[in-house]
């Protein structure tokens, strides 16, 4: 984790920004995953019933820190708690506690949910921990507090050809070859590429690509619960209820759909799900994360997801 005193001070700055207070905290760890676990069962046998605590997670494979505020108790019995007090957040470095993202609670009845077999998760989908991996889709709360940067510019299903890696910005397709196209760092790189001197490069805007985005996604025979209709967007997957999904425009329009129990988790899903693996001997690289993509687009991302690296809990005592 980094530096516990750095994020203790950037912390009491969120909070006081959050609460619009002075006053200074005191912060107490009363869990640490490396050391107590990160299953779900630890988080609710230590936390359960703590008020006012906050979550600090190191995302798997880079810099990043996400967390949460919560005012209100854990709970073990599944639902949602409310409150007008919670907040979510992000550093995109660790070592730099100035560049973050501050999201407060917009659904105060979904600020927090819980359930015995996930750990620290806030709102529907917003910041959610199951063990050592986790989301982070919009829901509940204001913003989104992890994404890449220039989603709009990211070309869906294209990979440099030099160094593997998916490409977001300028995209420099060679107008001789037939599938062959260049990022805009490895463009002028032409002692590593070795591509033909003569060959010409043609930039290609971010719409050639564009249908191939999550929210253009088709989910053939998943249809949604609600309004009877094949998902296309996000799809969102009950977690307790077999075969149970609903569609972006339905989930956002109520928590409590038909007779569904407003007191389930979903899970966000971007791509259709295969039944069957697809091997690529050389994986795309996803310039974000770092995972192997599946057909050059990187799921994980889509769906919010990472892997931690380390979690701390601490209750936050106001002075």
């Amino acid at each position: 984790m980094a530096d516990q005193m750095k994020f203790k001070i950037s912390i009491q700055k969120l909070l006081h920004i959050a609460d619009k207070s002075t006053s200074s905290y005191e912060f107490k760890l009363i869990l640490r995953g490396s050391r107590d676990g990160f299953e779900s069962d630890i988080f609710h046998e230590i936390c359960d019933n703590q008020l006012c605590t906050v979550t600090i997670i190191k995302v798997k494979g880079n810099n990043q820190i996400l967390g949460g505020y919560n005012p209100i108790k854990w709970k073990s019995g599944r639902g949602y708690g409310a409150t007008k007090d919670s907040f979510i957040f992000s550093f995109k470095d660790g070592d730099d506690i100035n560049d973050h993202i501050l999201s407060r609670v917009m659904n105060e009845n979904c600020a927090i949910f819980n359930d015995r077999t996930y750990g620290p998760s806030f709102g529907g989908a917003d910041l959610v921990l199951r063990g050592n991996s986790g989301h982070c889709i919009k829901d509940s709360y204001e913003k989104q507090i992890r994404c890449p940067s220039s989603e709009s510019v990211l070309h869906y299903g294209a990979t440099c050809d030099c160094c593997n890696y998916t490409i977001r910005g300028m995209r420099w397709e060679c107008t001789t070859c037939e599938d062959y196209d260049l990022c805009h760092v490895c463009k002028p790189q032409s002692y590593i590429h070795h591509h033909p001197n003569d060959h010409v490069f043609e930039l290609m805007s971010h719409s050639e690509s564009s249908d191939c985005a999550p929210q253009f996604a088709e989910h053939d025979g998943i249809m949604c619960k609600c309004c009877n209709k094949t998902i296309h967007g996000m799809r969102w997957k009950c977690t307790f209820c077999n075969n149970y999904d609903l569609c972006q425009d339905c989930k956002s329009k109520s928590s409590n759909i038909h007779d569904h129990p407003n007191n389930h988790a979903f899970q966000p899903i971007a791509y259709p799900e295969f039944e069957f693996d697809i091997s690529e001997p050389n994986p795309t690289i996803c310039d974000y994360c770092e995972s192997s993509c599946l057909l050059a687009i990187c799921q994980k991302c889509a769906n919010g997801e990472f892997c931690v690296e380390e979690c701390e809990i601490f209750q936050v005592i106001k002075r």
